[in-house]
């Protein structure tokens, strides 16, 4: 578990840095979720681009602070989770079907596909 929190922490802090500089867009926390499926895009199809991944929660989730995207999938880009820390993070959760906290952006600059948000970080629940 000491091992997944250092992970949080960095990949937050990292994905949170390159966001501080960025122009203000929509940010939520969703919670809890469970993850439904997890996917890695790789070959690009249907606007999907090599590299990026895919979550799709169990259920959807209810959108607040303005953010608009679909509330069913989450696609990141590769360049977001470029050490894979945030897909370690999912792929325990959905191993171990653990409830997780996200916070998402609706932000152009972050998002992979175009009416979808993308994950600034992972939190598994306990």
């Amino acid at each position: 578990m000491k091992i997944q929190m250092k992970i949080l922490k960095t990949a937050s802090l990292v994905l949170m840095s390159a966001l501080a500089g960025q122009v203000s867009a929509g940010h939520a926390e969703i919670y809890p979720v469970f993850i439904e499926h997890l996917s890695v895009i790789a070959i690009p199809s249907g606007g999907h681009l090599a590299g990026n991944f895919e979550v799709k929660i169990k259920g959807g989730f209810s959108l607040s602070n303005g953010v608009i995207c679909d509330p069913n999938y989450i696609t990141t880009l590769k360049s977001v989770d470029i050490d894979k820390r945030l897909f370690s993070l999912l792929t325990v959760a959905h191993s171990t079907k653990q409830a997780v906290q996200l916070r998402i952006t609706d932000d152009p600059n972050f998002t992979a596909f175009a009416g979808r948000c993308s994950l600034v970080w992972v939190n598994l629940i306990q």
